[in-house]
């Protein structure tokens, strides 16, 4: 079910699919995912969406080696592990195939759930201020103790865009909304998943 409210500043959220975002990350314990939409066409009603929250932390791919969204762990783990923990079958055929421009990043790829490039989202979020993103309890609980992972409130998680580490590197937001990069391996950086549907008029 997808439920829309809209804040007295203009600000759009949609409540859709549940995911486990509590501190003990305990998957039989969800909550309602709250998307920030991005952007709407009154026409066709469709719309982008990006998670409000960080939902979870996961490297770009296990080993150093390039990494190419096409074929990056992280790619798998949103189209499988996470779109079969967050949505019911039902929900799962509101998600619009999306084509993506992988410029730099391997071939283009149809994904239902993405990560934004860094073209897509700072074309949209101009400031760090709106880039910033608040870690779920979950996250938050796993990803504290290493110290750099947190700042302002705010969460690194990563971009679909190739870092200047080379092919073995992915560029990433930091908590204070600021541009960064790093190898892929490090498996602290959050996750903020991105994905189309139709909303309801």
């Amino acid at each position: 079910m997808l439920v829309r409210q809209k804040l007295a500043d203009g600000t759009e959220y949609v409540m859709f699919g549940r995911y486990h975002q509590d501190e003990d990350g305990n998957p039989d314990s969800t909550t309602p995912i709250s998307w920030l939409v991005l952007e709407h066409d009154p026409k066709s009603r469709l719309s982008l969406l990006l998670s409000r929250f960080a939902l979870d932390h996961k490297p770009m791919t296990k080993h150093l080696k390039p990494v190419f969204w096409e074929n990056s762990y992280l790619r798998k783990w949103l189209n499988h592990d996470f779109m079969e923990a967050a949505f019911t079958p039902e929900e799962r055929n509101l998600i619009i195939t999306t084509d993506l421009e992988n410029q730099g990043n391997g071939q283009n790829t149809q994904d239902q759930i993405f990560i934004l490039s860094r073209d897509e989202l700072c074309r949209r979020l101009r400031t760090p201020e709106s880039r910033s993103c608040p870690p779920s309890q979950y996250v938050m609980a796993e990803v504290a103790d290493t110290g750099t992972y947190i700042l302002n409130g705010g969460c690194c998680y990563w971009l679909r865009t190739p870092g200047d580490y080379g092919s073995e590197s992915a560029c990433l937001i930091t908590g204070d909304g600021s541009l960064d990069f790093d190898f892929g391996y490090d498996d602290n950086y959050a996750v903020r998943p991105a994905l189309r549907v139709r909303l309801p008029s």
